[in-house]
């Protein structure tokens, strides 16, 4: 039961956290929806993708809406690509 208790139980609970850190990071790209306009997970933006090809790493028309900081400033930014492509990198 020691055994359980000081090895184990801690390494499950790492382990467990670490898979739901990847979960959500997955999920950011993955919920991105073809010809629907999104707000992101911290919802400070919106998102519209005209086509995505080749499993989620190719964007066709790509708009993306920076809702205002009001914090900050009150100046929303827009940004519209013809292409894009998804980028993963290691943390």
């Amino acid at each position: 039961a020691g055994f359980l208790t000081l090895y184990v139980a801690p390494w499950a609970s790492e382990l467990e956290y670490q898979l739901k850190e990847q979960a959500k990071a997955d999920a950011g790209l993955s919920a991105l929806r073809a010809g629907r306009f999104q707000q992101t997970g911290n919802e400070k933006a919106v998102v519209f993708i005209h086509n995505i090809e080749n499993g989620g790493k190719k964007l066709n028309k790509v708009f993306v809406a920076q809702l205002p900081d009001t914090e900050k400033d009150n100046l929303a930014r827009l940004v519209y690509a013809e292409r894009g492509v998804v980028v993963e990198q290691d943390n």
